[in-house]
This record gives C-alpha cells, sequence and structure tokens, in this order.
C-alpha cells in the first residue's frame, strides 16, 4: 500500500492474520445463523376454532417447526405465560440485555437469574399475589382508568 507522500506502509503478519480473521469470522458467523436459525413455524390448523372463557377444553395444534416456538405451557395463568414466554425478548438486543445485567446486578439477584426466572415464575401463588398487593396497593387511593366503548363495557357510572 502507497500513502500520500509516496512511502510504502508495511503490515506486518500479525495485522494481516488479525485482518483475514476478522473477514473471515463474518461470512462464517452468518452461514452458521443461516444454517442452524429455527424455521418459521407454518400452522396448518388449529382446533376448536373458538374457545370460550373457563372451559378446560383441549386445543390441538398442527403444522411444521412448532416445537421452538410452543415453549408457554397452556395449564399455566395467562399472566405466567406471558411473563414466561415473553423473557427471551427482553434479551433480543445489546441494549435490552445490558438494561436486564443492570438490573440484576443492582437488586444483586445473581447469575442464576437467567436460567431460574422459569421457575421462580412458576412457583408464584395467587395467594402470593393477593399478599404482595394488599401489603403494597391501598384500595383507598387508586385509580381506575378504562378505555373503550362504554356502552358495550356496561360499566356503572
Amino acid at each position: 500500500m502507497i500513502q500520500d507522500n509516496h512511502r510504502a506502509v508495511r503490515f506486518n503478519l500479525v495485522d494481516a492474520v488479525v485482518a483475514l480473521v476478522i473477514l473471515g469470522a463474518i461470512p462464517l458467523a452468518y452461514g452458521s445463523y443461516v444454517l442452524f436459525r429455527a424455521q418459521p413455524p407454518t400452522l396448518a390448523s388449529v382446533s376448536p376454532v373458538r374457545l370460550s372463557e373457563g372451559h378446560a377444553e383441549r386445543i390441538e395444534i398442527e403444522g411444521t417447526n412448532l416445537r421452538p416456538f410452543l415453549r408457554v405451557s397452556l395449564n399455566a395463568t395467562p399472566a405466567k405465560s406471558f411473563l414466561i414466554g415473553s423473557f427471551p425478548l427482553r434479551l433480543d438486543s445489546t441494549a435490552k440485555l445490558a438494561q436486564v445485567l443492570a438490573q440484576v446486578e443492582f437488586y444483586n439477584l445473581g447469575f442464576e437469574y437467567f436460567s431460574q426466572y422459569p421457575k421462580w415464575i412458576e412457583r408464584v401463588t395467587k395467594d402470593d399475589v393477593q399478599r404482595v398487593a394488599k401489603h403494597y396497593l391501598n384500595p383507598q387511593r387508586y385509580a381506575l382508568v378504562v378505555v373503550g366503548n362504554a356502552a358495550k363495557a356496561k360499566l356503572k357510572q
């Protein structure tokens, strides 16, 4: 390589090897991603088509590549299912991961937080939620906000 003042720039062997390793790692990483990523699911059918609240019906889902995406237990409460199922989404970018790591450090949750989180959520009972709500929430000082069509909601004024 030649500089503006027509002098040759010398590369040492270490710089050349590092550059080759970096340039070689990018296509290798992308190739690994393409080769090993989970294919998106395709649904063939879901039955029953409608569910009514309170009925313990069986849901049958047919399709391909469903296993990586069916991590939420259908027997759990909706809140638990949401918290466990959405946990990986809290880590899907560097900024989000940094935020979670900062919270783990701030609250001294330990390294096992990431592996134990689903188990901790599963252990929470309705009684635990009621106990904590009674301790931290004051029913005399709450505000209820309802968004939607008041006529359809049939709320008492």
